[in-house]
């Protein structure tokens, strides 16, 4: 072989040797990639339980928070009704009482 032939196959040997490493180099980058792209979807996943969740959450503290309100409103109802049926009871009474005085006279 001459000089000439020596020195080619060298350079191609140098490109193969430099396409090797940057073949190598890619690997690595694309399987750093796959990992990241998993992790990106764990992520979304993760995020879509927590948004459900927090929507649970949100409808649980709503319900606490009408808890006294209805209560308020329960209590509100049973005082006027009572108040009502003591005025109605005493307005009976007054009539009967009128009633009773007028035959007795």
């Amino acid at each position: 072989m001459d000089e000439l032939t020596k020195a080619e196959f060298r350079r191609v040997d140098d490109e193969n040797t430099r396409q090797n490493r940057r073949i190598g180099e890619l690997e690595t980058t694309v399987k750093e990639i796959q990992k990241i792209s998993i992790s990106v979807e764990k992520l979304a996943t993760n995020m879509s339980y927590m948004l459900e969740e927090q929507r649970k959450q949100g409808e649980r503290l709503s319900e606490l928070e009408n808890k006294p309100a209805e209560t308020w409103t329960a209590m509100q109802r049973t005082f006027i009704t009572t108040l009502c049926s003591a005025l109605a009871g005493a307005v009976a009474y007054g009539i009967m009482q009128m009633i009773a005085a007028y035959a007795a006279h």
